[in-house]
């Protein structure tokens, strides 16, 4: 594949040290990341597109990407990859369904 990207993660961008560059959507009247109104923070986020157990195309080129926080919280984010710039912009990211945990976790129990 092209420079920093590997093909087994979703064609993430990784810096130097094996972090992923992020930028995240700001909301226009609070300038902070749209993420915490969801009441979800930037580590969360990373910990999550870092090693997901979900990576599927969404709508208008985005993914979704479905996993857990080092403390077990379980996550959807939405992101685009910009095949110009280094950084995933992250659009949003919220807690999933039961239903799609559930799946998730089939799919986990399914491959081992």
């Amino acid at each position: 594949p092209g420079r920093g990207i590997r093909a087994d993660c979703g064609g993430r961008r990784r810096a130097p040290g094996g972090r992923v560059k992020l930028r995240f959507l700001l909301n226009p009247t609070t300038g902070e990341p749209h993420i915490r109104d969801h009441e979800i923070q930037e580590w969360e986020v990373r910990d999550v597109l870092e090693q997901f157990v979900e990576n599927v195309a969404a709508r208008d080129g985005s993914r979704a990407a479905l996993g857990q926080t080092r403390n077990g919280r379980w996550l959807r984010v939405i992101y685009r990859q910009d095949p110009e710039s280094n950084p995933l912009f992250v659009i949003t990211a919220y807690e999933p369904s039961n239903n799609a945990i559930r799946a998730a976790r089939r799919g986990l129990r399914r491959k081992r």
